[in-house]
């Protein structure tokens, strides 16, 4: 069968747009202090914008590590998406019968999902990739694994054994766009900071990570996408961050063929309109966003339980 890899094709067709901006205009005499060591560093990776922005002494080595960063990414991007049989979520999904061996980092961000997903219910799932159509383009790209429209949420997702894991849980399809960016963040800015980077912040598909502020003691000033601006009060559009992490779930920014948004339910296998978006801050990228995907298909109610299970995390709806 021939597979076409899906985000190098939507790479030539559109560049999705990217929820947070940072914002320098507050900071205009400090830049002029500081542009000699600020470097900037746009990449479109996953089939998205991401930018990573620095401050160093050395521009140089600065730009050394940022390079490694995204190698970093592209390592990722490759392992970890289910439109290639060769990645190791291809081959999960490929061989569900059978356990695969699969690489330490997969097996990580595998089983910070399983976690998340038992601490929040089930409403985060990793398994619906089947279900996630995008109109036009995948019903024309092969998918890799069962595409059917049930999942049999009585049985785990996958039984771990060692470096081996299998997808146990049958016609289900294994899709990370729930967590892989955010689990991507995090890799990428323990690179940076094993690296020397004291002063770093990472926008990539909706998601954020700041490390160690700005320079002179000042906060990473974040503000939502202008597209944004409409829901918002005045109040809420920019807010500071020295270091962690922010993600959005926002249903109306992707449409699917099968329903109204991206974020299916679980339990319903639809996609829900409880709010227009939904933030969630803490210190892992990967659990930021993870928890804003489960907790956007969550009545409030429901999150407010789930909450409690991830105490340094917290949440806004928009409604």
């Amino acid at each position: 069968m021939f597979y076409l890899d899906r985000r190098r094709f939507l790479n030539k067709v559109f560049l999705t747009g990217s929820a947070f901006t940072f914002n320098f205009l507050f900071y205009e005499s400090f830049l002029e202090d500081f542009s000699s060591k600020f470097l900037c560093e746009d990449f479109y990776l996953m089939g998205t914008n991401g930018k990573i922005q620095i401050f160093c002494d050395d521009l140089a080595y600065g730009k050394f590590v940022i390079d490694k960063s995204i190698n970093r990414i592209k390592y990722l991007e490759n392992v970890l998406t289910k439109f290639s049989p060769l990645s190791d979520v291809g081959i999960l999904n490929n061989n569900p019968l059978g356990f695969n061996e699969m690489s330490i980092d997969t097996l990580n961000v595998l089983k910070i999902g399983d976690f998340i997903s038992k601490k929040t219910f089930s409403y985060f799932d990793m398994g619906m990739g089947n279900l996630l159509y995008k109109f036009g383009i995948d019903n024309f790209v092969p998918i890799v694994g069962n595409i059917t429209e049930f999942c049999d949420m009585k049985d785990d997702l996958f039984i771990f054994d060692g470096n081996y894991l299998k997808l146990n849980r049958k016609n289900s399809m294994v899709d990370l766009g729930g967590i892989g960016k955010g689990f991507t963040i995090d890799e990428c800015l323990n690179i940076l900071s094993e690296n020397g980077i004291k002063h770093a912040a990472i926008e990539f598909g909706g998601d954020v990570r700041v490390m160690g502020g700005m320079p002179n003691n000042l906060p990473w000033k974040i503000s939502f996408d202008k597209r944004l601006y409409k829901f918002l009060n005045d109040r809420d559009f920019f807010f500071d961050l020295f270091d962690g992490s922010i993600a959005i779930s926002a249903g109306y920014l992707k449409k699917t063929f099968n329903n109204s948004h991206h974020i299916i339910n679980p339990y319903s296998l639809k996609s829900k309109e409880n709010y227009l978006f939904l933030t969630v801050f803490g210190e892992k990228c990967s659990f930021c966003d993870a928890l804003s995907t489960a907790f956007f298909n969550m009545d409030l109610n429901i999150i407010e339980k789930s909450i409690l299970n991830f105490p340094n995390y917290k949440f806004k709806t928009y409604i």
